[in-house]
């Protein structure tokens, strides 16, 4: 796999996390804003019974029946489904349902549709749980898309600059070594394969400055086209700082990295 498909793949996965983040986060929201009912009325209502809704193994999920008094005088009295271990104001509404059952005759605030007051819903204290989790969604995904973006964000802009400021030198090949830092496994069994690296020496042609530079990785052994003593085409753009350079690795098979020239003097 070459570089370029790399860094696309890298850009790709940085773009998902950033996207998915941010739509998961909203999600969130935008289902606490329209399970709010704000135009619906909120009264006191009393628990009149508790009951399992479904169980699995990691527990069960209650309903309660809610009895509160309508504008008219009327009685309603209707069904609330609510997950396991929710906190209704004061009372937390158990695993089991006889432990549930102490909190019979509870009074608890809900909010109900006037149109259809069989539609009610129990006020949760804060009702934040939905922004919790995606403000949590957006602070880890957002970030860590915004994290694999910055590197190929940052040698893309550099590379445009070398593109257009950039000049055309040479410079001599000192060493051809593998780096065994750095390395990738591919194939049936898993081969490890570790990149060439070129180090060479370029000289400023106006300050006669040396500096010693490198190539980006190199997958393929570069030392049938390349020899040690031998010379390199590289790119500078020495016209305002950070001077950035990149050896011309294409002939290598690989697209140049471009890199700081200050970073690596001699």
């Amino acid at each position: 796999m070459g570089a370029w498909q790399r860094r696309s793949d890298r850009i790709y996965v940085g773009w998902g996390f950033v996207i998915f983040g941010f739509f998961f986060s909203a999600a969130f929201v935008l289902i606490d804003i329209l399970t709010r009912h704000p135009d619906w009325p909120t009264t006191t209502g009393e628990l009149v019974d508790i009951r399992n809704k479904s169980c699995d193994d990691r527990g069960c999920s209650m309903e309660v029946l809610m009895s509160f008094a309508l504008p008219d005088g009327r009685q309603q009295q209707t069904w609330i489904y609510e997950s396991e271990g929710r906190i209704y104001e004061d009372i937390p509404i158990l695993s089991q349902v006889d432990e549930a059952k102490t909190f019979v005759g509870a009074k608890l605030k809900l909010h109900y549709d006037p149109r259809k007051p069989e539609r009610a819903s129990l006020l949760l204290r804060g009702n934040a749980g939905a922004w919790i989790v995606g403000a949590i969604s957006a602070s880890v995904l957002i970030p860590l898309g915004l994290g694999i973006l910055y590197g190929p964000i940052r040698n893309s802009l550099r590379r445009r600059r070398l593109a257009k400021s950039g000049q055309r030198f040479e410079a001599e090949i000192g060493r051809i070594r593998q780096n065994k830092h750095h390395m990738r496994r591919s194939g049936e069994y898993s081969t490890t394969y570790y990149p060439w690296v070129i180090t060479a020496t370029w000289v400023h042609p106006q300050t006669g400055t040396k500096y010693q530079i490198e190539s980006g990785p190199i997958w393929d052994d570069p030392r049938d086209d390349v020899n040690s003593g031998g010379r390199i085409a590289v790119t500078v753009d020495i016209s305002r700082r950070p001077y950035l350079y990149a050896i011309d690795s294409e002939p290598l098979g690989e697209a140049p990295t471009v890199k700081v020239l200050s970073e690596l003097r001699a």
